[in-house]
């Protein structure tokens, strides 16, 4: 047929061969009609079938020709919801294309948006990694921790693993030695007994098996506490118990041997004073020494000469601490310790002065109240360090109060009033009354004992006290007040400061320094020996708390190396050496003192008098203030003033010679009452009538 007119092609279509008819302009070319041909699409625009034109791809993503489609680019992905190419989570646009978060950034959602700061939601917080895709992955740094609220990291407190990455208040990871009341506590407390904590970070493991409660200070049920802390089965103490009784038996038998039949027919008596000073020097420092564990808990020393100090637990007169009480029975509490530690040497002190008191015998008089007194001055330390311990009370973040030297009471419970009153009259009674006590006894004789010693030792009025003030020279017959307040600062008064502290140990030095230079600038023993004893005593406990504060220092300086566990063997050995000396001259030196006195007039004087059986005193025997000028067996002892005997009496020209060559520098003369002229020794306080 022939056509009337001709007509253009429409868009996306061009004439066929013949003109007779349209093609459909194929994919990837267009045609925007009136035109015989489809053009092709430039590189990088596509076209669908019978398109006017050519498009180019949607942002973000580009042609691909093998599939005749466009698709993301490389880094980028096609949002599900909104079908569009996009950055992923964890990755933002930079660029022209898609880059991972930097650390300390998070995205959670797709898209270009920016990062976002994990310290604009968690102050302070950190990425493990790039490309962080929550904000569940913002954490903390070492060295801190994030606080409960999840909105800031802090600084993790000592006791708590610094190298641990992303810890949270939950799960603080503590290091060994540390404990808190729970996983929200902040309160990181450092145990008393470091073996006894084992960290970690589990809130219900911080405990060693067999131990438990606040600070794991508590035994399980089966298991007795130790002096270093621990608990051990009770099969284990009983063991060393009986063990620490037999040989403690065993000893003071073998001493009371030694006493009987050794030192006491062999050594004259105001010899035996002398070594009893040292010994009552030596035993007083031993107790503090002993004491140290109990005063300081979580003290660190040496050890080595930890479990030599051990040893010598039975020093402080405390069955709490030789014997494992609670192995016997749950309900010895601290409160059944306070009452039996102060109740039982009340009771036998008392019975004591009323035996005393009714006795007949001026002898037996003297004896009781000297076995009273000295029972005060051996328990006095124990029982005052352990009335001063009912006070202090440790407070916890959790709303309980627990008292330290039992974690097993409740410092907020209703029992506690009634404790309170006892204790507050047993402090009266011991850390104050046993010192005033002394007092009263040694002001109101201050006059008899500031006489010269051999006359203060034939005053029966004041000879049952002899306990206090024997060992001083007369002018200081206060220095046994001196003493002790030592005793008590040491081991009373330094248990209130807050245990373990520096502050406390420091307090230990500065009050065992004070003690030094009290006794070098006084000199106030009869014997230069036992001014010496007293300082190296006192030095020995400045060292054993310079040593602790040392080892503090170091163990927490997280630096502990091989070079300081050297240090720390080789100040153990140090300490215990230092010991063993101390001992060995105190006893060469006693030796020596007798072997020389049994060879002395005095030594056999005292040899005759025991074998005719004399019951006066050796210091009567020597004629300074009896009323005879001879004794039982008619040897003149020593030469009293206007004496017809002297020039017959070779044991007289025997000590006049002695006396006058120790005479030439030490020795003064004097007038007593009665107009007789009299020489005293400046130092040690003896007195004779020859010149």
């Amino acid at each position: 047929d022939r056509a009337s007119s001709c007509k253009t092609s429409p868009a996306g279509h061009k004439p066929n061969a013949d003109r007779t008819g349209l093609t459909i302009c194929p994919r990837d070319t267009f045609s925007i009609g009136a035109s015989d041909d489809c053009t092709d699409c430039a590189q990088d625009w596509y076209s669908e079938a019978g398109s006017s034109t050519c498009l180019t791809c949607p942002q973000y993503e580009t042609f691909v020709e093998s599939t005749k489609n466009c698709d993301c680019q490389s880094s980028f992905i096609r949002d599900v919801e909104t079908a569009k190419c996009t950055c992923k989570p964890g990755e933002t646009l930079s660029g022209t294309e898609c880059k991972p978060c930097d650390a300390s950034k998070f995205k959670e959602k797709s898209g270009v948006e920016s990062c976002s700061l994990c310290n604009d939601v968690v102050k302070g917080s950190v990425t493990f990694d790039t490309s962080s895709t929550s904000a569940k992955d913002c954490v903390c740094p070492e060295e801190y921790f994030m606080n409960g609220k999840k909105t800031e990291c802090l600084r993790v407190p000592r006791g708590v693993n610094e190298t641990s990455f992303g810890q949270t208040l939950e799960d603080l990871r503590l290091k060994r030695g540390f404990w808190r009341t729970g996983s929200n506590s902040t309160d990181i407390r450092e145990c008393l007994a470091e073996e006894a904590c084992l960290g970690g970070a589990n809130s219900s493991d911080y405990c060693r098996p067999s131990h438990r409660g606040p600070l794991c200070q508590l035994c399980e049920a089966g298991y007795s506490k130790e002096m270093n802390g621990l608990c051990q089965p009770c099969d284990s103490s009983s063991k060393d118990t009986v063990l620490t009784l037999v040989l403690l038996l065993f000893g003071l038998a073998l001493f009371y041997l030694f006493y009987r039949f050794v030192l006491k027919p062999r050594v004259p008596t105001e010899m035996l004073k002398s070594l009893r000073t040292g010994v009552k020097i030596m035993f007083a420092s031993y107790q503090i020494i002993v004491n140290i564990p109990t005063v300081v808990p979580n003290i660190i020393v040496p050890e080595d000469f930890e479990k030599v100090v051990q040893k010598m637990s039975f020093l402080t007169f405390d069955m709490f601490t030789i014997v494992s009480v609670r192995c016997w029975t749950e309900t010895a509490t601290f409160y059944v310790q306070l009452a039996l530690a102060t109740l039982l040497p009340l009771i036998a002190c008392l019975f004591l002065v009323v035996l005393s008191l009714s006795c007949s015998s001026p002898e037996r008089k003297v004896q009781l109240m000297t076995i009273a007194l000295a029972l005060t001055y051996l328990t006095f330390p124990t029982v005052s360090s352990t009335v001063m311990a009912f006070f202090p009370c440790d407070e916890m973040d959790n709303n309980n109060e627990w008292l330290r030297a039992d974690y097993s009471i409740s410092c907020l419970a209703s029992s506690r009033i009634p404790m309170t009153a006892f204790a507050l009259v047993m402090v009266l009674v011991y850390p104050i009354g046993v010192p005033l006590l002394y007092f009263c006894i040694l002001y109101k004789n201050r006059e008899r004992i500031k006489k010269p010693v051999d006359e203060r030792a034939e005053d029966l009025s004041i000879v049952g006290y002899a306990f206090l003030f024997e060992s001083y020279k007369p002018a200081f017959w206060w220095f046994e007040l001196a003493e002790t307040f030592r005793r008590l600062s040491l081991t009373g008064i330094l248990a209130v400061v807050k245990p373990g502290t520096e502050t406390q140990l420091f307090s230990g030095i500065l009050l065992s320094l004070i003690a030094i230079v009290a006794t070098a600038w006084f000199q106030p023993y009869q014997d230069g020996r036992d001014n010496v004893i007293a300082v190296s005593m006192n030095l020995q406990v400045a060292l054993i708390t310079l040593t602790a504060l040392a080892l503090k220092r170091s163990q927490e300086a997280d630096t502990y190396s091989p070079e300081e566990a050297y240090d720390e063997k080789g100040m153990g050995i140090l300490l215990i050496v230092y010991n063993v000396v101390l001992i060995l001259v105190f006893i060469f030196y006693g030796w020596g003192e007798m072997t020389s006195g049994s060879r002395s007039a005095d030594g056999l004087a005292a040899k005759v008098i025991k074998k005719r059986g004399s019951v006066k005193t050796l210091a009567s025997k020597r004629g300074v203030t009896t009323a005879t000028e001879e004794d039982d067996v008619g040897i003149e002892m020593k030469p009293r003033a206007n004496s017809e005997f002297e020039a017959a009496n070779p044991m007289a020209k025997e000590r006049a010679g002695t006396l006058g060559k120790e005479r030439k520098s030490s020795w003064a003369s004097a007038v007593d009452e009665d107009g007789n002229e009299y020489w005293y020794d400046k130092t040690s306080g003896r007195t004779s009538w020859t010149k």
